[in-house]
C-alpha cells in the first residue's frame, strides 16, 4: 500500500476473524458499478475434474492471497484508494473485492498451466494428479 492522492477513495471498515484479530475489508461496491467487468470465461469444474478420472495420486495446492501477486495497471491505482485516519492510501496489486481480480488472475495462470499435463487449476487452487488415467488407458 502506499499514500495516495486520489480525489476519491472507498470506505474502510475492520470485521473481527475467527482466531480474534482485524481483518481490512474495503467497500469497493462504488468503483465495482463503475469498473467494465472482464469476461474472460472460467473453466467448467465438471470439465476440469472429468481430465483426472483414473488417476491414482492427488496434491493439492492452495494459494491463498495470490491474487496479491498482480500488480494493478499504472494509472489505476486511484481505483483501489481508501479512506483511514491516517490519510488516502491504494494498492499497488490487486486487492480482492475488486470486480476483475478473478477473471485477471485466471486469464494469467492459464498460460502459465496450460501446456502441463497432470496439472488442473481454477483459479488459486491447483491440483496435480499422477497415474494412469482413463485417457491414457
Amino acid at each position: 500500500m502506499r499514500y495516495s492522492r486520489s480525489t476519491t477513495g472507498a470506505p474502510k471498515l475492520f470485521v473481527w476473524k475467527k482466531d480474534g484479530l482485524l481483518r481490512l475489508c474495503v467497500n469497493y461496491r462504488h468503483f465495482n458499478r463503475l469498473t467494465i467487468p472482464n469476461k474472460y470465461s472460467l473453466p467448467l469444474i465438471l470439465e476440469l475434474l472429468n481430465k483426472t478420472r483414473g488417476g491414482k495420486l492427488f496434491t493439492r495446492l492452495d494459494r491463498k492471497n495470490s491474487y496479491n501477486l498482480i500488480c494493478i495497471a499504472p494509472g489505476h491505482e486511484w481505483k483501489s484508494a481508501f479512506h483511514t485516519k491516517k490519510g488516502l492510501f491504494k494498492y499497488t496489486v490487486m486487492p480482492c473485492g475488486l470486480t476483475n481480480v478473478t477473471a485477471t488472475f485466471q486469464e494469467m495462470m492459464d498460460p502459465v498451466f496450460q501446456e502441463k499435463e497432470g496439472c488442473i487449476w481454477y483459479l488459486n487452487h491447483i491440483l496435480i494428479y499422477g497415474g494412469e488415467t482413463e485417457a491414457e488407458q
